[in-house]
């Protein structure tokens, strides 16, 4: 379940940590058990935790991942910002701020790489089992450092 809340927080920043687990509560609830699972939620089981929009901000990028072509490493969501959750998570309990760490600590675990970011020609080549262009590659390292960075400032330093 830690990899969804990181999705979730992915999609939806600003989320406030009680909102989250609340969410996370509810999901299992409904029966949710594996990632194939997300497919299959629809907007309205949603809607006791979240508000109408962040409901159809998941929905829709959880139909997205059905529908993005794979390439040789699991295709998913992009990452956003963990500064949010620090933002979010300190005027929160002890328990709260454990978990924002343990996000932090295991960005890298869950990390997916931003396939929507990445040009149609780039995508191709990869699909094809081509060589990508020198610039290909470059906007490559590029797209994914910056979504890196935008997760971990120091991603070679711990906490």
């Amino acid at each position: 379940m830690e990899i969804i809340r990181c999705k979730i927080v992915q999609i939806l920043p600003s989320l406030q940590l009680n909102i989250l687990d609340s969410l996370v509560k509810l999901l299992q609830d409904i029966g949710f058990a594996a990632e194939d699972d997300l497919k299959y939620v629809q907007e309205s089981d949603l809607t006791a935790v979240l508000r109408p929009i962040q409901a159809r901000k998941l929905i829709d990028v959880w139909k997205q991942l059905d529908s993005v072509p794979t390439v040789s490493t699991p295709v998913t969501n992009t990452t956003s910002p963990a500064s949010h959750i620090l933002a979010s998570g300190s005027d929160s309990s002890e328990s709260s701020s454990v978990t924002v760490q343990s996000i932090l600590i295991d960005w890298a675990e869950g990390y997916a790489i931003p396939w929507q970011n990445i040009s149609d020609e780039l995508l191709k080549a990869l699909k094809e089992g081509r060589r990508p262009t020198p610039s290909g590659r470059r906007e490559f390292i590029n797209i994914t450092a910056q979504s890196i960075y935008k997760i971990c400032p120091k991603p070679g330093k711990t906490i």
